[in-house]
């Protein structure tokens, strides 16, 4: 019976000392899911920063798209005016040296 009992309490120290060490693991594995947690969080609250930034940069992109738009816009309009100058300026050439002309032939 002796043998037994002791048999039963070798048993019994080797169980608790079991449940003691799955109690540590827990533990370490609570620890750990806590960690993951406020990383996934902190993951979640950049991911929505970056979010914020990606559509203002796709709005700035936007605008300067735009603004491209109207400086070559510009730049055309320049030339425009540059060649409807010119071509006042040559008429006025041609049309001074006409009176030019005009007033030795009298």
């Amino acid at each position: 019976m002796q043998s037994k009992d002791n048999s039963l309490r070798e048993l019994n120290s080797r169980l608790i000392a079991e449940i003691d060490k799955l109690k540590r693991e827990n533990i370490n594995i609570k620890t750990e899911n806590t960690r993951l947690k406020q990383d996934i969080e902190e993951n979640a609250k950049c991911e929505a920063e970056y979010e914020i930034k990606i559509k203002k940069l796709e709005q700035s992109n936007k605008m300067n798209i735009n603004l491209k738009d109207k400086v070559m816009k510009l730049r055309n309009d320049i030339e425009e005016i540059k060649k409807k100058d010119q071509i006042i300026t040559n008429t006025q050439n041609i049309l001074s040296t006409e009176d030019i002309l005009s007033e030795n032939l009298e």
